[in-house]
């Protein structure tokens, strides 16, 4: 990335990366909060028909972690599922221009598909029309997207963008909007 360009993509390099990037995503206390609370809901969902307790144990094991499993078990799995999943997604990297800069957060990793606006479902890599933005430093965001979905006017080559003030000005409000307590960013935001 000091190059400003992204290993290739059937690269050990580019495979790493994305394992950080879902090592990110789910690393946060937003996705924590998330998980127990889709837990919650499933085994209340479950108690309807059956009670838990009288569940196959490998079926509460499938819905449900016990605290005595370590949280880091569960992310590490999580990143494995998610970064195969987000493997066939096209990379890009945006650049900052001179002036410009990208601020990050708690919850430094935004989703959004403009085909699940009004949707009231979760995103994931395998969604049509995801996207997801990274801020990777002040001048670098690693964006990737499905692109069976956006044409984009990337260099195919080097996967390099750069863009307007206007369009930076956004990648930062989604940062904003994202965050669940704290912004990073530098004095020249």
């Amino acid at each position: 990335l000091e190059k400003k360009m992204l290993p290739p993509y059937v690269s050990e390099e580019y495979q790493t990366l994305l394992f950080f990037v879902a090592l990110q995503e789910v690393r946060t206390k937003h996705n924590y909060d998330a998980f127990l609370e889709h837990e919650t809901k499933t085994r209340q969902l479950l108690a309807k028909d059956c009670p838990f307790d009288l569940l196959p144990k490998e079926v509460q094991d499938m819905v449900y972690i016990r605290p005595k499993d370590p949280w880091l078990k569960y992310i590490f799995h999580k990143a494995t599922s998610i970064a195969k999943s987000m493997d066939d997604l096209a990379a890009g990297v945006v650049v900052a221009d001179k002036g410009q800069t990208f601020i990050t957060s708690d919850v430094p990793i935004f989703t959004y598909s403009k085909f699940l606006e009004e949707a009231d479902r979760g995103i994931g890599a395998i969604t049509r029309g995801f996207q997801l933005f990274y801020p990777l430093s002040p001048k670098l965001l690693l964006y990737l997207f499905d692109d069976t979905t956006y044409n984009t006017r990337q260099d195919k080559l080097r996967r390099v963008r750069f863009l307007p003030n206007s369009d930076i000005d956004t990648l930062n409000s989604l940062q904003i909007v994202g965050c669940q307590e704290n912004l990073y960013f530098n004095d020249e935001v």
